[in-house]
């Protein structure tokens, strides 16, 4: 049997303005409150460099323990089970215990009230961009199996350029502040981030839905998973 998949009308439901850019690509604007993305996004401007260094390889080797029972992060690259994105260290912001990232958690929880099996796994991070620094396209259960959706906060959008796109759809954006960006995470909805412009940084929170239970289920199967485990995204 067919698991129930996020519609825009259950979206609609729940009284908010959404607009299906293409099939299962969900903007939906106002999400967050003017208030609480101001107070991150200065949050974000005041960090300095160490604490926007720490965050990026730490949620890494947390997947690969998880994953594959080790946090030997070169030993996997290097046989090609686990993807590391290039010059990525410092751009993660760690969030996990702020307020208003507890308050979104629970917000954005309500649109995936719809399976019992499937969980929003919180605003860890903040991520940042800046000139010259693009997110190649790439597929996010690729390195994460278990992930159902993704969700992306957008903080601000005064930078210039920094377009999401989606490369099987030929879409490509610059949702509003305040909006979040939903959509699958399998093979058909591939995508990355051109490089901002000069000027501000672009500023967003990625987040994603997950199988509950996941990786216990599938722990004597942690090498192959990505081979045997039916992709239901398509």
């Amino acid at each position: 049997m067919s698991e129930k998949i996020l519609t825009k009308s259950y979206i609609e439901n729940l009284e908010y303005e959404v607009e299906e850019l293409d099939y299962r690509i969900f903007l939906i604007k106002n999400f967050i409150k003017e208030s609480e993305s101001e107070e991150l996004v200065e949050l974000a401007i005041n960090a300095n460099h160490e604490e926007w260094c720490k965050e990026y390889m730490i949620g890494a080797k947390k997947l690969a323990q998880l994953k594959f029972g080790t946090d030997d992060i070169d030993s996997l690259v290097s046989q090609g089970l686990y993807e590391i994105t290039d010059n990525w260290y410092d751009k993660n912001l760690r969030i996990n215990d702020h307020k208003i990232a507890n308050i979104l958690k629970k917000r954005c929880q309500e649109l995936f009230d719809f399976r019992k099996d499937i969980q929003f796994n919180g605003c860890g991070t903040i991520q940042r961009q800046y000139e010259g620094v693009p997110l190649k396209d790439h597929v996010d259960n690729h390195t994460d199996p278990s992930l159902e959706y993704a969700v992306v906060f957008y903080l601000n959008d005064e930078y210039t350029n920094g377009e999401v796109f989606f490369v099987n759809q030929k879409i490509e954006l610059r949702p509003p502040k305040n909006s979040i960006l939903v959509f699958p995470t399998s093979e058909n909805w591939r995508h990355g981030v051109n490089s901002p412009g000069p000027g501000p940084h672009r500023y967003v929170i990625p987040g994603f839905v997950s199988r509950k239970n996941f990786w216990k289920k599938h722990k004597k199967n942690r090498y192959n998973v990505n081979k045997t485990i039916e992709d239901t995204n398509l």
